[in-house]
């Protein structure tokens, strides 16, 4: 029965997943859908302020938990409808959220993969491990890895938990908040009906932000490749 239990949440994660696609959900979060709506949603925003971010918290929350490819839309629709305090409420809610599957994974991958341990898993355990913190955070820095992929790698290694919630927190504030920033240049053309216009030379104000988190990621990459090469020496 314990045994069994053990499935329970991630079965639920799992069609919590499949029904984002079943239901054909992620066509709601099609940039010309918000485009569409986008006017009605910020003004219900407006008159309703603490319902709109209470319902935008819970959905945000519920695309980290079942691993759906739309944590970054989800962060650029609440960038731009509600300015700053989209970070104040994405960052707490993503690693709350990023907590849920880190204990789902660690449940139930940690046990298959102890159980099935070899020389190549146990020397990628033992480097994770050696700094399982920096790790965890360079994985947050990086724009490109999915969300999901932070929660359950420190999972299968056995990190602990204070120590993740920890990483989690710090590596997704410098992202968030520059993609919010983002977001807030796309406020206008999306007020205006129109669909984001990636032109560099016509976007600074967007560009400018990507740029930063490119070279807080490099920046960090960096570090880290000195650190474990410095290891390897010693």
């Amino acid at each position: 029965m314990r045994y069994r239990r053990k499935f329970i949440l991630p079965l639920i994660l799992a069609s919590g997943f499949a029904s984002f696609y079943l239901f054909n959900l992620d066509s709601l979060v099609e940039w010309t859908n918000v485009v569409d709506h986008y006017r009605e949603l910020k003004l219900y925003s407006q008159n309703n302020i603490y319902l709109a971010q209470l319902v935008f918290c819970v959905l945000y929350f519920l695309s980290v938990v079942f691993c759906l490819p739309i944590v970054l839309v989800f962060t650029l629709i609440g960038g731009a409808m509600f300015g700053w305090i989209a970070f104040l409420l994405c960052v707490p809610v993503a690693t709350i959220g990023c907590c849920v599957v880190f204990f789902v994974s660690k449940g139930v991958l940690f046990d298959f993969f102890t159980k099935r341990a070899n020389p190549y898993l146990t020397n990628i355990s033992k480097n994770f491990n050696d700094s399982p913190f920096s790790w965890l955070l360079l994985f947050r820095l990086i724009p490109v890895l999915p969300i999901w992929l932070g929660n359950v790698i420190p999972a299968i290694f056995g990190m602990s938990l204070r120590n993740f919630i920890l990483a989690t927190l710090i590596g997704l504030m410098p992202g968030t908040l520059i993609y919010v920033s983002f977001a807030r240049g796309l406020d206008k053309i999306l007020i205006n009906g129109g669909l984001p216009n990636y032109s560099i030379t016509d976007n600074l104000e967007i560009y400018i932000p990507l740029l930063m988190l490119f070279l807080i990621t490099f920046v960090s990459f960096v570090v880290k490749f000195n650190n474990t090469k410095k290891k390897i020496v010693l």
